[in-house]
């Protein structure tokens, strides 16, 4: 008889933020009313990479008009470099540490190090000034001298993320003026530079952890507004790997230029020419078509996006048009429109596209006549559209970057429970361990150098999506909606019990023909691993362990308030979706899916894996999937329970899940016949519950602690001890 493996789900919640080799903000999200625009490309003047070995912690950056300081979130360092990248000099300075972004007054340079205390510094004789105290909950990150505050005496733009928007202080920690947080959304300000030379300002650049991790963003001082104007770095310098960090302005770095920059934080210093931000009188530019890369045949589309207007006047008409594989222009009048500069027009155009055939067809897309001009037209943008003869059923998959040393990651193992709860049928989540006896070698690799990767917890979602665990539920949402242009399917899914052998074929049924580079993938997951049943090599109790960042907060979000300690003994832990194997490697077996594939024909990979003696056949789930490599993307996947085939009636009890959100505390046995009986005692051995012809157990309302469960098939009886841990 196999054994019953009881999940116990540690029901914590954890704020979101990354174990991190970088500083992130918790709160980085779509800016205020989604206005973005690249005026694409700006004028690069600078880019240096920060050498490897001082790289890790780097954040703030301010120049002296001749050279460029920077400073490390995480030490005392600063380093001195010239316009060139070389190191001229590090230093420390007595008293002052993990200072962020900085400013510099022409004579000192300011910080913060995420408190309510502005540093001011001589980094010339490398000493601590003064120190200027502002008012407490206050805390500094971003940091820009302002010139003409305070009747021309000086003032500071400082601030922390977002939660509480810039701050004008004196050079003696006077308030003096403030930008309301609400007005800049989400706009997550690492860094910020004064600005007094762009047409119409003083203006205050931010550099924002939003979206793009890259963002740089134009607030005018006058109105406290975004005045639209959005640029994601990374347009232009496609090496920014880091997220955003300090920045600064300054006049003749380059001669006869004003630089704007900034630091991506453990990697490149960066510098603009500002004169190619400024927005030109008259502009447009479709930024967008949303229509899905995969449609179905003759089903009508109507071709849909956003046009941005990049100029200064704002657009009240214009022409849309489009036209697929360079055919009939269909153009529609837009009238009655009030697009303001920077902002964005959805546009939906009235004349519908019905395809008749399958195959892929080229989109364009372009706005002209703005305002009745009809010499001016906006540049044009154009999409590949795949017709399929149907639309695959849609499964979302999901790969945790996890590990028992990370104090985050208990977060991610809630979300995953929850996802795997509330979308039981096209929801794959797996969790991909790090540095513990978990880990699968190949599988960490991958996860961890996926573009954007910077620390624990985080998911990937259809290798599309990188982000928080706490995203979950709108990456699913996001990667449902995409159509995928291939169906997946098991078959032949199998477990030997006298060679340990689990084998099964993951069936690739295309819904197009052409030319692809595509490649079948497998996995294989276990719920309820627990450390004592694994003898590897590397396993004892610290390496299971589950650090806890939060010891002793309280999770109300998982309902109720409860007291962790800062580290789970492993003895009390048993681990949901680890990632036991990756077959076929990171992007699948090569050749798995021919270079030309026809429409509905079905392709196959036979995959098999050796189950070792310490892992649980019974509790292990099939995973196939599909990844485009040239893209990377997983386009669809399938899984299915070992349970759920080839047991016998000596098996039947194969699999225990307990949901701990919504309904904390419910047991599901699955698998069970209907004679069977199961009953439920506490540590003294009294009957606390007793039920027959069921397969789930309610414990919502018992107190925590150590219960045993017993399970009678009319075959077989088992016992099983759990703890119980709301």
């Amino acid at each position: 008889m196999k054994r019953i493996t009881f999940l116990i789900i540690l029901a914590m919640f954890v704020v979101s933020s990354f174990a991190q080799t970088g500083e992130l903000s918790p709160t980085a999200g779509q800016l205020l009313n989604n206005h973005k625009t690249n005026l694409s490309p700006w004028n690069v003047q600078i880019a240096i990479p920060i050498p490897a070995s001082l790289a890790a912690g780097t954040y703030g950056i301010e120049s002296d008009g001749t050279t460029f300081y920077v400073s490390k979130f995480n030490s005392a360092q600063f380093y001195h470099f010239s316009v060139t990248g070389a190191l001229l000099d590090s230093f420390s300075i007595s008293g002052v540490t993990n200072i962020r972004d900085l400013a510099y007054d022409g004579t000192y340079f300011y910080g913060g190090a995420f408190s309510n205390t502005i540093y001011k510094m001589n980094f010339t004789t490398h000493t601590l000034v003064s120190s200027i105290a502002l008012p407490a909950g206050f805390a500094v990150r971003h940091i820009s001298y302002d010139p003409t505050a305070n009747s021309g005496a000086g003032g500071l733009w400082c601030g922390p993320w977002n939660g509480q928007g810039p701050r004008l202080y004196s050079l003696t920690g006077t308030f003096l003026d403030s930008i309301p947080a609400a007005n800049l959304g989400t706009a997550s300000c690492a860094g910020s530079a004064f600005d007094n030379v762009s047409p119409g300002g003083p203006y205050l650049w931010l550099y924002s952890q939003t979206t793009n991790m890259q963002d740089v963003i134009q607030v005018k001082i006058s109105t406290k507004q975004l005045t639209g104007l959005t640029h994601d770095m990374k347009a232009d310098l496609a090496a920014l790997t880091g997220s955003a960090g300090g920045m600064f302005l300054t006049t003749n770095l380059i001669t006869g230029t004003t630089t704007l920059g900034g630091l991506s934080q453990g990697n490149e210093i960066w510098g603009v020419d500002l004169a190619s931000t400024v927005a030109p009188a008259k502009g447009a530019k479709v930024t967008s078509i949303t229509n899905s890369n995969y449609v179905q045949n003759n089903v009508a589309q109507t071709i849909s996006g956003i046009i941005t207007n990049i100029g200064l006047t704002a657009i009240t008409s214009m022409n849309l048009n489009y036209t697929i594989n360079g055919g009939t222009t269909y153009t529609q009048n837009v009238t009655g429109v009030n697009v303001a500069s920077f902002a964005t027009y959805s546009y939906a155009h009235t004349t519908t596209w019905t395809p008749t055939a399958t195959g892929p067809y080229v989109l364009k897309v372009w706005a002209s006549n703005i305002n009745g001009d009809a010499t001016f037209t906006t540049d044009t943008m154009t999409k590949t559209i795949t017709v399929l003869s149907s639309i695959p059923v849609k499964r979302v998959f999901c790969e945790e970057a996890t590990g028992t040393w990370c104090g985050w990651c208990v977060r991610g193992i809630v979300n995953m429970d929850a996802m795997g709860a509330a979308h039981p049928t096209d929801w794959v989540g797996i969790g991909v361990h790090n540095a513990d006896p978990m880990a699968v070698t190949a599988w960490n690799a991958g996860v961890t150098s996926f573009p954007g990767f910077t620390g624990f917890p985080t998911i990937i979602v259809d290798r599309t999506i990188l982000t928080d665990p706490s995203s979950a539920a709108t990456a699913y949402t996001t990667q449902k909606a995409v159509v995928s242009p291939v169906d997946v399917s098991l078959g032949n899914v199998s477990y030997n019990e006298a060679t340990r052998v689990i084998s099964f074929n993951i069936n690739a049924k295309p819904a197009m023909s052409g030319t692809v580079n595509w490649n079948i993938a497998g996995a294989i997951y276990e719920m309820g691993v627990n450390w004592m049943k694994d003898p590897s090599p590397a396993a004892d109790s610290a390496n299971y362990d589950q650090h806890n960042y939060y010891a002793g907060g309280s999770y109300g979000a998982m309902g109720g308030f409860e007291t962790k300690p800062s580290v789970i003994p492993a003895t009390q832990i048993s681990f949901d979706w680890v990632g036991r194997a990756l077959c076929g490697g990171f992007t699948g077996t090569a050749g798995s899916i021919p270079a030309t594939i026809v429409d509905g024909t079905t392709y196959t990979k036979n995959y098999t894996y050796t189950v070792p003696a310490y892992q649980d056949p019974y509790a292990m789930h099939v995973v196939g999937f599909v990844v485009d490599v040239t893209s990377g993307k997983v386009l669809n996947s399938i899984q299915q329970a070992l349970s759920s085939v080839g047991i016998t009636e000596n098996h039947t009890i194969s699999n225990v899940r307990m949901y701990p959100n919504p309904t904390k505390g419910i047991i599901r046995v699955e698998g069970l016949s209907n004679k069977s009986q199961i009953t439920v005692t506490n540590i003294l051995g009294e009957t606390m519950l007793k039920v027959t012809n069921t397969n789930t157990i309610d414990l919502s309302n018992y107190t925590n602690g150590v219960y045993f469960i017993t399970v009678n098939t009319g075959n077989n009886v088992v016992t099983e001890k759990i703890i119980l841990n709301k």
